[in-house]
């Protein structure tokens, strides 16, 4: 009964015995067939060398693993010609030779694999009981049977990367059943052509507008007809109609700038008029067209900021109300000139134990070390204050003097004790 119940399809097999040992559930199978045929002439034996004990692993049973402990024999080959002169019983629906999981169980693996991978297939492999590394179920899968595709009547040609920009190959799909018939390991005409030769001629051969794949097609399959694949040709006029842009650049400008530019007769009513001139496109590209985006978003940012200071907001306010770093908001509320809402001033950096000093020769005077101190005590960093030229004497070169030693500590450098 329990045979039937298990091993329904599996003929040659009794169970004599089940015992739960923990969380694993054991089987006790041996088989039943009074012969064996060779594996290697083919002949049936019935005479006995020995017995010996397979443990295989099963498909789970109700959450629990099942693992059979399968008694097997091995047999006499009595044909004299035979160089297999020992051999053991085969059960192709139960076990392959040499394995330790059941057919079925590698099947489920091997499902598990191709649909999941080899990291997520683990881990829901393990927890179906059925634990198995990643390593694994990557081996099945490269392992696993190439399927028959058979006759192709449209086939897709393209080149794919096996590292971009170094490796490149052949991918053919067909175009019916939209699944990949082979990989090729270049781009060659030779093999395009070999491979042509070696199955049935199709019918259609879809292709980009390349030459291998051209040439490799009349060679190889000379009576099908080639056509363009769709992609290839927008693509192809999207680089040609871009090109063609690029060429009429100053004629793209000069009419972006007659068509923004603001009637004489009236008065630009916002900011945005002013720098209409500025926000012409320079270039159709993509590029340049996610450029002016870039620019328009910042602009855009500036005049809310902007129109929130003027109703009297603070700078903590207008941050969270526009969604801005604090350093951010208090940039945009400094400047005046939407001109230069998209430019961010950097300070210049010096070096932190030495600034530019009036005075061609001698120690810089009390007046220069005063206004420095000053600058540096109030939050200025040597790194980047630079002495204005109202510090310096008309006339005199600059000289490059270490810090004075009365300038106080910069509270944000001072170091615990």
């Amino acid at each position: 009964m329990l045979t039937h119940l298990l091993f329904a399809r599996v003929p040659g097999v009794r169970i004599d015995r089940i015992w739960r040992e923990d969380r694993t559930l054991h089987l006790n199978a041996v088989t039943t067939r009074r012969a064996a045929a060779c594996p290697l002439c083919g002949r049936r034996s019935k005479r006995v060398h020995s017995h010996y004990t397979r443990t295989l692993a099963d498909l789970p049973c109700c959450g629990d693993p099942v693992a059979i402990h399968l008694h097997t024999r091995r047999f006499v080959c009595r044909v004299r010609w035979c160089k297999r002169k020992i051999f053991t019983e085969r059960l192709p629906a139960l076990v392959a030779p040499s394995a330790r999981r059941t057919a079925r169980l590698r099947t489920h693996l091997e499902r598990d694999g191709f649909d999941l991978g080899g990291a997520p297939g683990a881990r829901h492999a393990t927890a179906q009981a059925t634990p198995v590394s990643r390593r694994t179920l990557l081996r099945l899968i490269r392992a696993a049977p190439t399927p028959n595709i058979g006759s192709v009547i449209a086939l897709g040609v393209d080149d794919w990367a096996q590292r971009k920009g170094r490796t490149y190959g052949t991918i053919l799909v067909d175009l019916e059943t939209h699944r990949v018939v082979d990989l090729l390991p270049d781009r060659t005409v030779e093999t395009f052509t070999a491979w042509l030769h070696d199955r049935p001629e199709p019918a259609i051969i879809s292709r980009d507008r390349g030459g291998a794949y051209a040439e490799g097609a009349r060679q190889g399959a000379p009576h099908a007809l080639q056509v363009a694949d769709r992609f290839h040709l927008l693509k192809n006029v999207t680089d040609g109609f871009e090109r063609f842009l690029i060429r009429k650049h100053s004629a793209l400008r000069q009419a972006a700038r007659a068509a923004c530019a603001p009637d004489e007769r009236q008065e630009p009513e916002s900011t945005a008029m002013m720098i209409c001139e500025e926000t012409v496109p320079p270039l159709p590209n993509r590029e340049q067209r996610e450029q002016q985006e870039r620019r328009a978003r910042r602009y855009a940012r500036y005049e809310e900021v902007q129109h929130l200071r003027a109703q009297g907001h603070s700078i903590r306010t207008i941050a969270r109300m526009a969604g801005l770093a604090r350093g951010t908001a208090v940039a945009s509320c400094a400047r005046r000139d939407s001109r230069n809402a998209c430019r961010v001033p950097r300070a210049r950096r010096c070096s932190p134990r030495s600034i530019p000093i009036c005075g061609s020769s001698g120690p810089p005077d009390a007046t220069t070390r005063r206004s420095f101190g000053t600058m540096y005590a109030s939050g200025g960093s040597p790194a980047a204050i630079r002495l204005s030229p109202r510090m310096c004497k008309g006339g005199e070169t600059h000289a490059r003097f270490p810090l004075p030693d009365t300038i106080p500590a910069h509270p944000a450098r001072r170091r615990p004790l």
